[in-house]
């Protein structure tokens, strides 16, 4: 296990890194704008908490609108912009009208933070369910809020990332593998492999992507769906997650093509 504070490690290829040892270069703090899918949820609003400062916007965009005014008013303290942008990645139609909605607020991107994915509905976690016995619209769901919808947000507002900024998404682990939440898993290794093929596709426009994969972390969600596993001594809090994020967005060492584990 690494400590969820000092170390985290970075995939590439064949290579393993501490990226503690690895050089770092603050960027300079002038005006900065995100976009923060997820972040109705304790994850997504979690970053958009490390991210709220001064000469910041941030465009927060998740399915509760409650939970999204809650964090705008709360985030607005800080002196930072707040775009409330409330959407169903599930959607296609959604995913449009979001992209329009960015492209009216800025005309320019520091960085696409993509939190949103889908391991629960209202009565059921998905855990120890057989492949068959998910529908369709559960299959589909996986892959449009997961992969398909950062792939869209990327292909349309490309035009507006800056040289040096980034496009991070959250994955996870899956120490226990794919049975039993096998869309799940698989949309999420989906995304994965999206971050690896932007990160090459965008190599020369200096924009950087990262996967960074959590292990079991403390959320609201998980304790209802997985009330067994969550302990405290052994979960990330969503916290620990915002840290990362927050870090990977200051540094700028190009790191090509990486998966970051992250583990208590």
């Amino acid at each position: 296990m690494f400590n969820s504070i000092t170390t985290y490690m970075l995939m590439s290829g064949y290579r393993k890194y501490n990226l503690n040892f690895l050089p770092r270069q603050a960027k300079k703090t002038s005006q900065k704008t995100y976009l923060i899918t997820g972040a109705s949820s304790d994850i997504g609003a979690a970053i958009a908490r490390a991210l709220a400062r001064p000469n910041t916007t941030l465009i927060l965009t998740g399915r509760n609108k409650a939970k999204l005014k809650q964090l705008e008013i709360e985030l607005q303290q800080k002196q930072t912009v707040i775009h409330v942008c409330p959407a169903d990645l599930r959607k296609e139609k959604d995913i449009t009208q979001l992209i329009k909605k960015v492209e009216q607020i800025t005309d320019s991107l520091d960085g696409i933070i993509h939190t949103a994915g889908i391991y629960h509905y209202a009565k059921r976690a998905y855990d120890d369910i057989s492949f068959a016995d998910f529908s369709s619209e559960e299959i589909i769901a996986n892959y449009m809020v997961t992969t398909v919808s950062l792939a869209l947000l990327v292909n349309a507002l490309l035009t507006l990332m800056k040289k040096n900024s980034s496009i991070i998404a959250i994955t996870g682990t899956f120490e226990n593998g794919a049975k039993g939440w096998l869309p799940y898993f698989a949309a999420k290794k989906a995304l994965e492999q999206l971050i690896i093929g932007l990160t090459e596709e965008l190599a020369d426009k200096q924009i950087q992507a990262f996967a960074l994969s959590p292990s079991d972390t403390l959320t609201e969600s998980y304790k209802t769906y997985f009330p067994q596993y969550a302990r405290v001594d052994e979960c990330l809090k969503p916290e620990d997650i915002a840290i990362r994020v927050n870090q990977l967005l200051l540094q700028t060492s190009y790191i090509n093509g990486s998966i970051i584990e992250l583990y208590k």
